[in-house]
């Protein structure tokens, strides 16, 4: 019981530092245009920045519904 209730946990965890990363793309996203549209060249490495939290995210969210799966079962 207690390896299911620690398995429950680290997915819980995985969901919300994967919710934090969609919340970082999102930010990246936006203020990438909005750097984009004053002609400013640092606009690139906030789109860089929201590919990497965006696959970040998707990899996270991924993993903690895998975790949920197991604790489900246990």
């Amino acid at each position: 019981m207690a390896a299911t209730k620690k398995v429950f946990l680290t997915s819980a965890f995985m969901f919300i530092v994967g919710v934090l990363l969609a919340t970082l793309f999102f930010w990246s996203i936006i203020e990438g245009i909005s750097l984009q549209l004053q002609n400013n060249r640092l606009a690139f490495v906030f789109y860089f920045l929201a590919f990497l939290s965006g696959v970040a995210a998707v990899y996270n969210y991924l993993q903690a519904k895998s975790l949920f799966h197991y604790a489900k079962l246990g």
